[in-house]
């Protein structure tokens, strides 16, 4: 097996360790970049110098959140509180799922019976269709499907994938249904409605920093 120190006698580099840096550093940026919205607020936040009769910057609309959380956790806790809840409770055992538009009041929801299927999970999902609706219904804007605020899904990354999926399912419904439609959307369409996203990933790999993400969603608006 030829060494490093054969392949520098030979002429040769050995790639694979750049090779490597460069696959980790594209999926970094690949997972955090941001693109469309950071560029509006740096084009708003930027001075013009023209005076009177410069062009308005964009105004950069102002996210909806959507928020879920395990509903046994204590209203009001601090971040010591959360982190001990992240530390005590295995949130994919917790039966109750507490979901929030904005400040607005939460719905619980059971996650138990959205694993349960059939006619049991559909109950719980017309649950959860019907307060979005109820809510996102007040939050409309004036123009096309374009000019309403952005939504973005914030589901505490301890819960389970099927929690966070019911909720971008019923997100998309309701999309389809202020366009006209019960069936899947089409490419054109989702280009044409309003941006739905889930909230950037977190790294953690401690309790207390799940703690921290507790606390941080208890309090987003």
């Amino acid at each position: 097996m030829s060494t490093s120190t054969d392949l520098r006698d030979d002429g040769k580099l050995d790639l694979v360790p750049m090779i490597d840096c460069v696959m980790l550093l594209l999926l970094f940026f690949i997972l955090t970049t941001r693109f469309v919205r950071d560029d509006q607020a740096l084009s708003a936040l930027l001075p013009t110098n023209q005076g009177s009769t410069a062009i308005p910057s964009p105004v950069v609309p102002q996210d909806l959140n959507v928020i879920a959380l395990p509903a046994e956790l204590p209203a009001g806790a601090d971040v010591k509180a959360c982190t001990a809840f992240a530390r005590g409770h295995d949130v994919r055992q917790l039966g109750l799922v507490a979901v929030r538009v904005g400040a607005n009041a939460p719905l619980m929801i059971d996650n138990a019976m959205l694993r349960a299927g059939g006619a049991v999970a559909d109950a719980e999902l017309t649950r959860l269709h019907a307060y979005l609706d109820r809510l996102l219904t007040t939050m409309e804007e004036p123009g096309d499907r374009r000019a309403q605020r952005p939504v973005t899904l914030h589901c505490y990354s301890g819960l389970p994938w099927s929690c966070g999926i019911a909720l971008y399912d019923a997100l998309r419904a309701y999309e389809g249904r202020r366009q006209g439609t019960d069936a899947k959307l089409t490419q054109e369409q989702l280009e044409a409605g309003r941006s739905i996203s889930f909230a950037g990933p977190r790294l953690r790999d401690a309790d207390h920093e799940r703690g921290d993400e507790l606390f941080e969603l208890a309090h987003l608006r």
